[in-house]
């Protein structure tokens, strides 16, 4: 096996563990009694829906970019205890979304920092 076989293979076996923790984080996963959101891109939206199973109020955002290349920030969305909140975002005809992120907050607080 030449040298640059050997460098390809591990340079692969570099980015896979990477790239599994990634998309692992992209996930939205949560535990008991915290918020939960899972995305979706449908048609020319990016669209969240965000669980809280907790006794408390919670706070949550989205974040994307769409093909226009265009940023969007849904912040500050507040979710009762135990509801579900649907965040959606419409990148405009033609367009749809290249990357969209949901989380959430269990509290009185932000989700995120404002953004100034």
């Amino acid at each position: 096996m030449g040298f640059e076989m050997r460098l390809m293979f591990a340079a692969m076996a570099a980015i896979v563990p990477v790239t599994v923790m990634l998309g692992a984080a992209h996930a939205n996963a949560a535990g008991y009694g915290e918020v939960s959101c899972t995305t979706s891109a449908v048609d020319s939206r990016a669209e969240a829906v965000c669980v809280n199973p907790g006794e408390r109020s919670a706070t949550v955002a989205l974040t994307g970019v769409c093909s226009n290349m265009r940023p969007f920030y849904q912040a500050d969305v507040r979710v009762a205890a135990h509801a579900t909140v649907t965040l959606t975002e419409d990148c405009g005809p033609d367009e749809h979304p290249l990357y969209q992120y949901a989380w959430g907050a269990v509290g009185d607080g932000p989700a995120l920092p404002r953004l100034r």
